[in-house]
């Protein structure tokens, strides 16, 4: 028996009373899995050159990451985690901009 198989005998063991309530999950999960994957897969790839600042940018972002300079999403989480407030991350870091700034 295939997922799909499977899925509609789940549906169709539902009682009436859950129909509507299945309907609106479903069509969640199919508005919010799907567009994404497929935007991406099928974005078109960029055909720009890269600026010269640009260039300078992404080269110091990679010097900032390689020196431990940058945060990465899990030590955010982490540090958000913990109580840790904006003015505490820019202590730490001496440069990270509040949520007013980005």
């Amino acid at each position: 028996m295939t997922s799909r198989d499977s899925l509609h005998r789940l549906v169709d063991d539902l009682p009436e009373t859950e129909i509507v309530r299945a309907e609106r999950l479903l069509e969640v999960l199919k508005e919010t899995a799907a567009p994404p994957l497929y935007t991406l897969e099928n974005a078109p790839e960029d055909d720009e050159p890269e600026t010269a600042e640009e260039a300078e940018a992404v080269a110091e972002a990679w010097r900032e990451h390689m020196e431990e300079k940058s945060l990465t999403t899990g030590r955010i989480l982490e540090l958000a985690g913990s109580g840790l407030w904006e003015g505490d991350l820019s202590e730490m870091r001496g440069d990270v901009p509040s949520r007013q700034e980005l």
